[in-house]
C-alpha cells in the first residue's frame, strides 16, 4: 500500500480461488462493488479543529493503514474501488 502524490491510497488486490472471492472480483471488474474500507491506526501527533455549529475535527500527520476490505456500503463513499495510479506521472 502507498500514498500516491494526488494523495490517494492505491494498493495491490489479491483474491483467492474461493468462489467467493471470484464473485467479489467479478463485480470489482465489472464496477458493480466500488466501495472501500480502510482500517488503520494513527500516532499521537494531530491538530484539532472546532467550527462554527461546534463539531471537533482532528487531522492526524501519522496514521498507518493495516486492513482494506471491499463492501457494499463504506463509512466515505469518496473511497473506491479503480483508483490505479496514473502509468506517468502528471507534471508538477
Amino acid at each position: 500500500i502507498a500514498l500516491g502524490a494526488d494523495r490517494k491510497l492505491r494498493g495491490e488486490v489479491r483474491f483467492s480461488r474461493r468462489q467467493a472471492a471470484q464473485e467479489i472480483r467479478t463485480d470489482m471488474l465489472d464496477g458493480i462493488r466500488t466501495s472501500v474500507s480502510v482500517g488503520y491506526i494513527t500516532g499521537d501527533d494531530y491538530e484539532q479543529s472546532k467550527d462554527k455549529a461546534g463539531k471537533v475535527t482532528r487531522h492526524y500527520r501519522r496514521w498507518a493503514p493495516y486492513e482494506v476490505s471491499s463492501v457494499p456500503l463504506p463509512a466515505d463513499p469518496t473511497v473506491g474501488v479503480g483508483r490505479a495510479a496514473p502509468a506517468t506521472p502528471p507534471a508538477p
